[in-house]
């Protein structure tokens, strides 16, 4: 069961093996880390463009430092890399597909079923079978989420922006019906990451004639 209550052990390679044990972040952490993020795009001549990702290591190391539960004196000592490679792991979700063949999202019927698997270790997902079931979004309800999913500045020779967590935690309380596989509640990184690919297989599926 996925319990945020439960401290976690996370060991990475990095000059070494180096071990630490952390707690989960609050949601307010989570959306703290998502807005300070930013995905800069810029002009790069000759009708190119280049991306970059600005500010993730800080973010990443502020977050690590504060939910971080081994500090004796004995503790490895993470830099901000090394934090953010701890976090990245935390955060991690992807899709699965049912053991009765359904695919991860299936959209058949009058709910929408999502698996997913989340928090990877050693190269897979540490927690598997993790259900969310939500009823259908609205038309109305899709054009709120993609209008405030991204949060676009214009900087000079480009754009920057940011991607809150809140849009997605909105609509995901607003359809959800049930989850199966958490001790409690579902972290907003799940619920983000369960709308986003629910609004994908509703935009394929209108690309496809439904």
């Amino acid at each position: 069961m996925f319990d945020v209550t439960r401290e976690i052990e996370i060991n990475i390679y990095s000059g070494g093996n180096k071990k630490c044990v952390v707690a989960w972040p609050a949601d307010s952490d989570w959306k703290r880390r998502a807005n300070k993020v930013r995905i800069k795009q810029e002009a790069a001549g000759r009708d190119k463009s280049k991306s970059s990702v600005i500010g993730a290591e800080p973010a990443a190391l502020e977050m690590f430092e504060k939910v971080r539960r081994d500090t004796g004196a004995e503790a490895a000592e993470f830099d901000a890399a090394e934090a953010l490679t701890v976090i990245d792991r935390l955060e991690y979700c992807e899709l699965e597909a049912g053991d009765d063949g359904n695919p991860a999202v299936d959209m058949h019927g009058d709910r929408i079923t999502v698996r997913i698997g989340a928090l990877l270790h050693r190269g897979k997902p540490l927690f598997s079978d993790l259900v969310h079931v939500l009823r259908h979004p609205s038309l109305k309800q899709l054009r709120e989420y993609k209008l405030s999913c991204i949060d676009m500045h214009s900087v000079r020779r480009g754009t920057e922006m940011t991607q809150p967590l809140a849009p997605g935690e909105a609509l995901y309380d607003a359809l959800v019906e049930r989850h199966e596989g958490y001790a409690g509640a579902v972290p907003v990184v799940h619920k983000d990451f369960v709308i986003t690919n629910i609004v994908e297989a509703v935009r394929d599926l209108e690309e496809s004639g439904g």
